[in-house]
């Protein structure tokens, strides 16, 4: 009998800073608006000036994870060996994100070509208190029958809890004061079966099937799961915004602030007026999988294995009062080329139609959501073909290629309205390479290294729309996702290692990990708004990054 019990911590504190306003806070005064300017955004160019909108924010998140296992053995038992082994995962997780309200205004503006269309108010500052907390209880069974047959039985049941103590928040120029009590999200409690099988083909040790079931569940997301309907979180409001003096700046009469009567209130995010849903159910996953190894030689083996999963249990964001049959009203709009222009040379001919619902239905009043169950499914089916030589010689190496299919009709947590479901069917294709090595060196030195190639993640073209009352602009896909993709990423990690005897039982090793040896700079995001800023990126690959290790034993 073995027991062990474990605890850790995550923990995450940060503070964001536009520069100017990072020199002042420096200096102690970063509160001073003439270091400041507004923000503002673009969005046909995407060119962004002004502070950040994360500025003067204040991160702190951490997770404190504990977990404990006992295990038995038990030979000759009931038909056979069996390895009973019982434990429980405890977690208590927080996630708090202060923002403070922009100086010299708690805005944003946003232009469309230089047009002032919108501006984004915020209902800082904000403090909020966000926590869960799991606890997972599981059992299993590692059961050999005879000489070629092993079970492995088990079974998972956790319980989850994410809630807000009362808290209150501050009067803004765009926000009233209030303060809130306790609220927590519906509690999920689940069991979760796993059966997984080996069995030796020929009882000579050299071929084996293997696979089996298993079920499991998502985790809480405090971030947005809970920040959705805690009401002391940050909160950011469109509006129509007209900029009658042309001085490409908010002032007071340009923009009706009445969320339901005043016909400027576009839409809300971050804090809304979601309602909870007590019968909100956790997202889940099955899966099943085979796998036929065969050993070619005593050190060289190959292998196939093919996966299918399903996520069900899923879930939509629905809008309580515009339900999808308040989208009744049709606006069509012509679409555009690459250039992100009406009328040019390279417009495709087609037409893109999405649906607003009528004027009796806008404003805050009639925005509340809620998660709801909904019915359909999220399935991948995989094929992985892989190969290892051990070590022999003083080398070893490992290949494997696999590919990916997705069928995933919507996303979790979409919202539930025809237009979130133009071009969003996602039916790509996802292929991994993967050689893996290592060598002994003089010395006793280890060199390993690691080359992985992915295809890009797909993709799909969009393009900000506008012309509609109560859906007066909207961002959709123009195209299928997986007509463009992000660029094949080709990466290449190593490590030296060497370790050192001290004497009886004692050694030390030193680690030295590189990673993207080669610097290379492949894009891993970019704008796929159609226009100026099409296609340019917005992230790459960290660049080569060197990790030393030490590690001793006694």
């Amino acid at each position: 009998m073995v027991a062990s019990v474990q605890s850790g911590a995550f923990y995450q504190k940060a503070w964001y800073f536009a520069e100017p306003a990072y020199d002042n806070f420096r200096a102690g005064n970063d509160d001073d608006p003439a270091v400041h300017r507004i923000p503002t955004l673009d969005t046909f160019t995407n060119m962004r000036t002004g502070d950040a909108t994360s500025d003067g924010q204040w991160l702190h998140r951490y997770r404190y994870p504990t977990k404990g296992t006992v295990s038995y053995y038990r030979p000759d038992f009931l038909a056979g060996s069996h390895q009973f082994k019982a434990g429980f995962d405890l977690i208590n997780s927080g996630y708090h994100q202060r923002q403070r309200a922009k100086l010299p205004g708690n805005y944003q503006l946003r232009y469309n070509n230089g047009v002032g269309t919108q501006i984004i108010t915020y209902n800082h500052p904000v403090q909020p208190l966000n926590y869960s907390d799991y606890l997972g209880l599981y059992v299993q069974d590692a059961w050999t029958v005879g000489r070629r047959l092993s079970l492995h039985l088990g079974v998972r049941w956790s319980t989850e809890s994410a809630y807000a103590p009362p808290q209150c928040i501050p009067a803004t120029e765009f926000a009233a004061g209030a303060c809130f009590p306790h609220l927590e999200l519906a509690k999920w409690t689940t069991a979760m079966p796993r059966l997984h099988f080996a069995y030796d083909l020929f009882g000579n040790g050299k071929t084996v099937i293997k696979g089996g079931f298993g079920r499991f569940a998502n985790l809480r997301d405090l971030l947005p799961e809970l920040t959705r309907v805690a009401k002391n979180n940050s909160q950011q409001t469109t509006w129509t915004w007209r900029d009658l003096n042309n001085n490409r700046n908010y002032d007071r009469g340009e923009v009706n602030l009445d969320p339901n009567n005043g016909g400027d209130f576009q839409g809300i995010s971050g804090v809304t007026n979601t309602e909870i849903n007590p019968n909100e159910p956790q997202p889940k996953s099955d899966e099943w999988s085979l796998t036929f190894e065969r050993e070619l030689m005593w050190n060289l083996a190959i292998r196939g294995t093919g996966v299918y999963a399903t996520n069900f249990d899923l879930r939509r964001l629905e809008e309580i009062r515009r339900p999808r049959s308040a989208y009744t009203l049709p606006i069509t709009n012509r679409s555009p080329g690459y250039d992100g222009l009406i009328g040019t040379a390279d417009d495709p001919g087609t037409s893109i139609t999405y649906w607003e619902y009528p004027a009796s239905l806008s404003g805050l009043a009639n925005s509340a959501t809620r998660i709801i169950p909904t019915e359909g499914l999220q399935t991948f089916k995989s094929l992985e073909v892989a190969g290892t030589r051990r070590m022999l010689g003083g080398w070893q190496a490992a290949a494997s290629i696999a590919a990916t299919k997705a069928d995933a009709p919507f996303t979790d947590e979409q919202p539930d309205n025809p237009n979130t479901e133009i071009y969003t069917y996602n039916t790509t294709w996802e292929t991994t390479t993967k050689l893996s090595g290592g060598y002994t060196l003089p010395y006793e030195v280890v060199m390993s290294a690691t080359y992985e190639r992915r295809s890009g993640q797909p993709q799909a073209s969009n393009y900000q729309f506008a012309g509609g009352n109560t859906i007066r602009t909207i961002a959709l896909n123009i195209e299928d996702i997986g007509t463009i993709n992000l660029p094949t990423t080709n990466l290449w990690n190593m490590r030296f290692a060497k370790r050192v005897h001290l004497g009886s039982r004692q050694t030390v090793e030193a680690r030295f990990d590189f990673f993207n040896i080669f610097n290379t700079n492949f894009v891993t995001n970019r704008s796929t708004r159609v226009g100026p800023s099409y296609l340019i990126p917005s992230g790459i690959i960290l660049p080569r990054i060197l990790q030393m290790g030490f590690t001793y034993d006694f």
